[in-house]
């Protein structure tokens, strides 16, 4: 669909449409060619991108989120155009958009595709950068529900549930080089995630009393922990030979790279889920949504054996929004150890 101008101007709408069809004739997109002035796409991507980069330096925002937001608005840019006019997107070019993404790509992609999309285009809207709300149409929202989930059962019949078996990680515990053992008894122990890894802190550790005080990172949810006796062992051997920090802002953390640097800055092919997948494919026990993440599921889904809601909240650091819970401050430890109790009796089939 193109517009040519309005119907009091039809010498202009002409002209207009002799330089569309022209443009059209060489092969070219006119409306991705064609500069305009007003807010453009890159406009637009440079304003939102150094908001979000503000947002990381406050500590608001995470770096990989920060990477997530980056990719999408080069898609964006490299499909609309970075010379194209914000005000000119309409419907149909963000169903357009929609239909390309979702070729090869999981629903869940989907979903958080649309979701920063819409919120790359709400920025500008929110900044007064654009006069009008952009009109995203009724076609350029997530997928149902209902899909989602269908293609979670069909992804868990073919590939198995995002579950470890014990033996897994009893086998890629011997297998695995001292500081990632400590990271993968974290991952199993406390239900710690990549990010928790990279992000711990030295003082949040006490190995002689055996607990873990240290806030979620994703949500700043207090969280506190009791360590086995193996995690215990593994931490300070880690802690050991703890690599030397590659700058002063790094002094804190417990986990280092070799080159030691921040694990939370590396790249998807450098990062602790890929020296953890390298383990598992070692073992011939890697299979596809399986990852270092995957212990936090075994965490969760053999803690909740215990039937201890609040306990299993407080350790995974899921906020509690109920209004109980503007009046409760602290758990009782014992509760705490109950549900890492059971999970170490699974683990090694106590």
């Amino acid at each position: 669909m193109f517009y040519f101008g309005t119907w009091d101007d039809p010498k202009a709408a002409l002209r207009e449409y002799f330089d569309i069809q022209d443009a059209i004739d060489a092969g070219h997109d006119p409306r991705k060619s064609k500069r305009v002035a007003g807010l453009t796409i890159k406009m637009l991507g440079d304003r939102y991108m150094t908001f979000k980069k503000s947002q990381v330096t406050a500590g608001e925002l995470s770096p990989r989120t920060y990477a997530d937001c980056l990719y999408c608005c080069r898609r964006v840019a490299d499909h609309f155009g970075r010379t194209r006019p914000v005000v000119s997107i309409a419907p149909d070019d963000f169903l357009e958009y929609r239909q390309w993404f979702a070729k090869g790509r999981s629903p869940v992609s989907l979903s958080n595709e649309v979701l920063r999309v819409r919120s790359f285009f709400k920025f500008g809207r929110d900044y007064r950068l654009i006069d009008e709300p952009v009109d995203f149409g009724p076609g350029f929202v997530p997928p149902p529900r209902k899909i989602v989930r269908l293609h979670k059962q069909q992804k868990e019949q073919k590939n198995g549930k995002r579950l470890f078996e014990a033996s897994t990680i009893l086998a890629s515990l011997d297998e695995a080089g001292v500081h990632l053992r400590a990271m993968i008894l974290l991952g199993i122990n406390c239900g710690f995630g990549n990010s928790d890894c990279g992000n711990l802190p030295i003082s949040a550790v006490d190995l002689e009393a055996g607990w873990i005080d240290f806030p979620r990172p994703k949500t700043s949810v207090e969280r506190r922990a009791p360590l086995w006796p193996e995690t215990v062992e593994a931490l300070r051997e880690s802690l050991a030979r703890r690599p030397k920090p590659a700058s002063p802002d790094l002094e804190h953390r417990f986990f280092l790279t070799p080159r030691g640097r921040d694990w939370t800055l590396q790249q998807s092919s450098t990062g602790i889920s890929k020296k953890f997948s390298d383990v598992l494919r070692g073992l011939g026990e890697y299979r596809d949504r399986v990852s270092f993440y995957t212990l936090r599921h075994s965490f969760a889904t053999i803690g909740s054996q215990i039937g201890d809601e609040a306990a299993m909240r407080a350790l995974m650091g899921h906020a509690d929004r109920s209004m109980l819970a503007e009046y409760t401050h602290e758990l009782a430890n014992e509760r705490l150890t109950c549900v890492t109790s059971h999970v170490r009796d699974w683990l090694y089939n106590k």
